[in-house]
């Protein structure tokens, strides 16, 4: 029922893609870690959280009633 779940899950599965990729070449994976990923994620949710409830955008941001 959350819009976000849609953006997020394809997300992970390929950034956990990736890093395995990674590993599998021999390479770190410590771009996971960063600090400025965290910011980055954090970031995304409060705009995704503001847009959300905007008058505007609700019917595509809101939840499936």
């Amino acid at each position: 029922m959350n819009p976000l779940i849609v953006a997020a899950i394809p997300t992970a599965l390929g950034l956990c893609g990736y890093a395995l990729w990674r590993a599998i070449q021999g390479q770190g994976t410590d771009y996971l870690a960063r600090a400025s990923t965290f910011w980055i994620v954090v970031a995304g949710l409060a705009v995704f959280a503001v847009l959300r409830n905007t008058a505007v955008l609700l019917p595509y941001l809101a939840p499936l009633t």
